[in-house]
């Protein structure tokens, strides 16, 4: 193989197979050396291989476009391998449009691999599906409520109007601010040398200017004494300027008089695209208007790689997940404690200056300044819970969100945690579990192991359950393996399940007459409202925990009927992977637009500084780099001769172990052919 070791990585050419593995090569320009290399020496070990490109005719389409003619398996079967986002070659990309549309498509790639397989039972067997038909409807309605979102915080329609009083004005007005920060030197420099030029011209420093003024002697001995001031003012003038545009801009006076640090927390994706923006704005700009760049995961190793950086005028902008989810709540908890910690690190009595953008319209004590995103999207259940419970629309911190949904999935309890209860529930648990085992080796008739659909369902019917026979073969069908067989561990999930968890599983088929799913966005007034609607509140359907129980004789069912606790609480839970989701694929796409929406206007800001105070004597392009390179690719390591010989050393390995492989065969079947 090329000699590129990957040191401190468990994968190596040795143990790295990727034999008949689907691969997705990510590539904006389609021709960068790594992606390229890997897209030729991959068709040796698969052949589906599959590129998103900025369009169709790049270098690595070229490669799979011939794959066609070269291989014979199930090359065929693919009419394209090409995802392109339409996006173009960008001879000046700084990782903003590129990577939004990247991440849109791939998003929309998931979509569709969902939909192909939850359409299968087969599939959705062998693949192990987490995610359910009801999730791929809220996250379809979840994309095309993005596009209003994202409108808002660009400020202009998808028809190019702009828009006013869009969030996008709050992002703005926050680059300028920092833009501020990082012209301070550069303004106060053009001061000092005014200052300079018109009293050395004059004769007439400020102090001395002023004494004279005033009537004194220029052959008094107290000229000296203001010059000696006058020296002073000289020695600190680019300081005392900074100050002075301070105190007019109204910006802190104690943040240190340096280069500016900005320091970019978000999750990976995010952060590191952020940093490759905005230090592509900067990379062609003056030293003394130019910033260092560093982004870290706020949820991870931020505090432990900035915070013993963090100074006096450092810039922090950090991304919180909506913590108003009960799934995000933690994570939005844990990056709050980030920049509290960061922030509160102080030096005569100043710190960073911290900006949060986020969805939750909670602002942390210690940060200079948030900026929410509005929601744009219904509510999700948790949210509509605790607007039911307040009346009205109320701001929690994530700390109080975690104590609030703490709570309420305790409810179901109904006491506090002490041994007793503990102990309680660890025999009612154990009663349970022997009651499954006896349920199960009644319903097993052949003893293998294993129930058939058949099995399942004449076993729920002897439990006496409310559920007809096409829900329980719909049950049966999303807990069985491919040869259609449950185990007791599928078995014991499902009977664990609880009534909103059964009721999702049998909602009504939104197959098409080919057996396709087809999604369409979520219609409900707030995601999960069909899921606790009154009546299915009043109904007597139990879930199958219940039944057994009952079947038993362990507990009375009027004594166990499930609360609306227990049933809002199963039903947040419920929803927790979809809010993944969402936090994953819609709602950092629309921090990293936030933050390159700020990032540009701090860049463009100090582009046209330079620009219209020289008269474009000192401008540079914001689009540039100082980089002489003029192809559109990275420089290569290794030869290309290289990578040739050594695919074409693998395809001809691989057609030597075939033909083993065939005349093997054909042998030992010649030999037990003769032997019979």
């Amino acid at each position: 193989g090329i000699n590129v070791p990957a040191v401190g990585f468990a994968a190596d050419e040795r143990n790295f197979k990727m034999k008949d593995a689907i691969i997705i090569i990510v590539s904006h320009s389609g021709g960068t050396f790594s992606p390229l290399g890997f897209s030729s020496l991959a068709q040796s070990t698969s052949d589906s291989i599959f590129v998103v490109s900025s369009e169709w005719d790049t270098q690595i389409g070229k490669q799979l476009r011939a794959m066609n003619n070269q291989h014979t398996n199930h090359s065929w079967a693919y009419k394209s391998r090409i995802f392109s986002t339409g996006v173009g070659v960008r001879a000046a990309e700084p990782c903003s449009i590129s990577v939004a549309a990247t991440h849109q498509l791939l998003t929309n790639i998931f979509t569709f691999m969902s939909d192909i397989i939850l359409s299968d039972d087969l599939l959705r067997a062998i693949t192990g599906a987490v995610i359910s038909e009801g999730d791929l409807e809220i996250l379809e309605r979840l994309n095309r409520d993005n596009i209003s979102a994202l409108e808002d915080i660009t400020g202009t329609s998808r028809c190019g109007e702009a828009l006013k009083d869009a969030t996008e004005c709050q992002l703005r007005a926050a680059g300028d601010i920092w833009s501020e920060h990082i012209l301070e030197n550069a303004k106060a420099y053009v001061m000092s040398f005014l200052y300079i030029m018109g009293t050395v011209i004059s004769g007439y420093p400020l102090v001395s200017g002023i004494a004279i003024a005033a009537g004194m002697d220029i052959s008094s001995s107290f000229i000296h004494l203001t010059r000696f001031f006058d020296a002073v003012i000289y020695f600190f003038l680019p300081q005392i300027n900074i100050i002075i545009l301070r105190i007019v801009q109204g910006r802190p006076l104690r943040h240190r008089m340096v280069g500016r640090t900005v320091v970019i927390g978000d999750i990976p994706w995010v952060a590191q695209a952020a940093e490759a923006f905005l230090s592509k704005i900067f990379a062609t700009s003056y030293s003394i208007a130019g910033l260092n760049v560093h982004s870290g995961n706020p949820s991870d190793h931020l505090v432990h790689r900035m915070t013993h950086r963090v100074v006096r005028g450092s810039l922090l902008v950090c991304g919180r997940p909506d913590g108003r989810l009960n799934a995000l709540t933690a994570a939005e908890n844990s990056i709050c404690l980030s920049v509290n910690q960061a922030s509160s690190i102080q030096s005569i009595g100043s710190t960073c200056e911290s900006v949060t953008i986020g969805h939750n319209p909670s602002k942390l004590p210690l940060t200079a300044r948030a900026i929410f995103l509005p929601r744009h999207r219904p509510h999700f259940l948790c949210e509509h819970l605790l607007h039911e419970r307040d009346g009205k629309e109320k701001t929690y911190s994530s700390g109080a969100l975690l104590g609030i949904y703490k709570s309420i999935g305790n409810a179901q309890h109904g006491h506090s945690i002490t041994v007793e209860s503990i102990i309680s529930e660890q025999i009612v648990q154990k009663k349970f579990n022997d009651n499954l085992i006896r349920l199960f080796k009644s319903l097993d008739v052949n003893g293998n192991s294993y129930l058939c659909q058949t099995e399942f369902i004449e076993g729920m019917k002897r439990l006496q359950c409310s559920r007809n026979d096409e829900e329980m073969e719909q049950i049966f069908n999303q807990h069985s393996d491919v040869h259609g067989n449950m185990s007791f561990d599928e078995f014991h999930r499902c009977m664990t399940m609880n009534r909103l968890e059964i009721d999702a599983g049998v909602r009504p088929s939104i197959r098409d007459s080919t057996g396709l799913i087809q999604i369409k966005p979520n219609e409900e007034e707030f995601f999960g409202s069909n899921l606790i609607k009154k009546k299915s509140m009043q109904n007597k359907a139990m879930d199958f925990r219940r039944s057994l129980n009952m079947h038993y004789g362990d507990i009375n069912f009027e004594d166990e009927e499930e609360s609306k606790e227990e049933v809002t609480s199963g039903a947040m839970k419920s929803q927790k992977f979809v809010q993944e989701l969402y936090e994953s694929r819609i709602a950092s796409l629309q921090r990293f637009v936030s933050m390159t929406v700020m990032f540009h206007q701090m860049g463009d800001r100090v582009e046209k500084f330079f620009s219209k105070n020289t008269f474009g004597l000192l401008g540079y392009r914001k689009d540039r780099t100082h980089s002489i390179m003029r192809i559109a690719t990275t420089a290569s390591p290794i030869s290309g001769a290289e990578v040739r010989d050594c695919k074409r050393a693998m395809l001809l390995s691989n057609k030597v172990h075939h033909s083993i492989d065939v005349i093997s065969n054909a042998w030992l079947a010649h030999k037990k052919k003769k032997l019979a």
